[in-house]
């Protein structure tokens, strides 16, 4: 008796036990708990869209819930249906919902037609207590987007190089549901043709209430560069119009070519005080548009100090005076028959369309000069010829300034300085061919205390600055070897070097 009530307890126990042991194992699972917008009549789930127009998209979501204690596992999701009118953007294969936790699964419907649309969700995962979950899908066409453009074609006419025409296209709703214009863009177009502002994808309103439906203006530019006589682009929408998803609008322009500044300088040597021709008779336009108009001279840079006149500034051909040696440039811009004008670099209204530099020679061909930087100090120049000897007769300094070189025009010493600053100076109008050495000699301190002098020389041929070079001098007698002339090619050497004399 006592050994059937312990085997009836031991019963017990082991039913205990495994009564306990379902229950955790339940409490452990997975459990899935789906959302949707609607519960059909028959108790199924359905996800009900409503009218939307055609081709429009309209996304509802389904609420998925994890309400057990272990993770929910989407294992797949497909979609039965029309073609292309029901999808899902989101990927679901392997997706883990963690217990207590959710995710809403977007559904989008995009009618093709003006018809009513039926589908179905279908949702794989691993709760094994409950079947795969099924939603219903139902939307229906209810409306269409129509679009207009207008105009169906654009056609900038004769548009002039560097020039910008602009053109408006308008885009216009018409239908009966809202337009929306995906993309605008220009295919097969070349650079001279842009957008000016916004082509940014819009959502145009139907007609309503007796009122126009939405549009959109969109600009467009064409600004030809160096392009070929005729142009041809196009504009393409990308609508939602049914029987107008895409649509083209041909662009169209000719170009008229800017004409072309052309600058000749008469030859020669130039001089101050006589005049310089200037001939913009060979400026042409490459299209022909003949003859050329508005002839527009100006003088753009100059010498510090000189001044000029420039004569018949509004014909072809001009006329320059100067008063100064130096280099000057001339700017010329012309338009042609049609009153275009050419083109100017960088479109600055300010800059010409050609330009010319100009080198204006003195009728002295050679002038040397030399400052220093001291009050009292004394510097001494020398010209010296084929290498003769300081203070030979082939030397022009102080004691010799106007020697006898048998030259066209000898070398003069104009200028001299005992003491502070100089100038000292020697023109030679004419040098015969040779070698010309130029040498400064520290001549005195004249009692100076401090007798460091910073020596400057410079050379000037047919009057243009041609060299300039600076040493430091602080004993007498020193003598720096400046440079030496090659004429009459006019080549200069620096030597500079220095050296203290005997």
């Amino acid at each position: 008796m006592k050994r059937a009530i312990r085997f009836s307890l031991l019963l017990l126990a082991v039913a205990a036990l495994a009564a306990c042991g379902k229950e955790t194992l339940g409490a452990t699972r997975p459990s899935i708990r789906v959302t949707a917008t609607h519960v059909a009549d028959d108790g199924s789930m359905l996800l009900d869209f409503g009218p939307v127009t055609v081709l429009d998209t309209r996304v509802l979501n389904i609420l998925v819930q994890n309400d057990g204690r272990a993770p929910l596992t989407l294992q797949s999701a497909s979609i039965e249906g029309p073609e292309g009118v029901f999808s899902t953007s989101m990927e679901i294969d392997g997706l883990r919902i963690a217990s207590g936790g959710s995710v809403e699964i977007p559904v989008s419907f995009r009618p093709n037609a003006e018809e009513d649309f039926e589908g179905t969700f279908v949702l794989h995962h691993d709760d094994k207590q409950k079947p795969d979950v099924a939603v219903r899908l139902q939307g229906t066409g209810s409306t269409v987007g129509r679009v207009v453009v207008e105009p169906e074609e654009i056609d900038f006419g004769v548009v002039g190089e560097g020039m910008r025409e602009v053109r408006t296209l308008t885009i216009r709703s018409v239908g009966t549901g809202p337009l929306v214009i995906d993309s605008i863009e220009l295919v097969d177009s070349p650079e001279a043709f842009a957008f000016l502002g916004s082509t940014r994808p819009a959502r145009l309103p139907p007609p309503a209430d007796g009122l126009p439906g939405g549009a959109v203006e969109i600009r467009i530019g064409c600004t030809p560069m160096g392009e070929p006589t005729e142009l041809h682009g196009t504009v393409k929408l990308a609508t939602t119009d049914p029987d107008r998803r895409t649509v083209l609008v041909p662009l169209s322009a000719k170009v008229n070519r800017a004409p072309v500044a052309v600058i000749e300088v008469a030859p020669g040597i130039h001089v101050a005080e006589a005049p310089i021709g200037l001939d913009g008779s060979h400026s042409y336009d490459p299209d022909g548009n003949e003859p050329l108009s508005d002839f527009a001279w100006e003088v753009l840079e100059w010498p510090l100090g000189a001044t000029f006149q420039l004569a018949n500034r509004e014909d072809p051909i001009a006329s320059l005076v100067v008063d100064s040696p130096g280099t000057y440039e001339v700017g010329l811009a012309v338009k042609d028959s049609l009153g275009l004008e050419c083109l100017r670099p960088g479109g600055d209204p300010l800059a010409p369309c050609a330009r010319k530099k100009i080198v204006v020679k003195s009728d002295i061909d050679l002038v040397v000069e030399l400052v220093w930087d001291h009050p009292v100090t004394d510097l001494d120049l020398h010209l010296v010829k084929d290498g003769g000897q300081l203070y030979s007769d082939l030397d022009c300094f102080w004691a010799n300034k106007t020697p006898d070189w048998n030259e066209i025009a000898n070398p003069v010493m104009t200028q001299e300085s005992l003491k502070g600053f100089g100038p000292e100076r020697i023109v030679f109008p004419k040098p015969a061919g040779g070698r010309y050495d130029v040498k400064i000699e520290y001549a005195k301190t004249n009692g100076a205390k401090d007798s460091t002098t910073r020596a400057t020389v410079r050379v000037f041929v047919y009057g243009i600055l041609e060299a300039e070079l600076t040493r430091t001098l602080d004993t007498p007698k020193q003598l720096w070897d400046v440079l030496s002339i090659d004429w009459p090619a006019a080549v200069l050497t620096p030597i500079d070097t220095v050296k203290v004399t005997p």
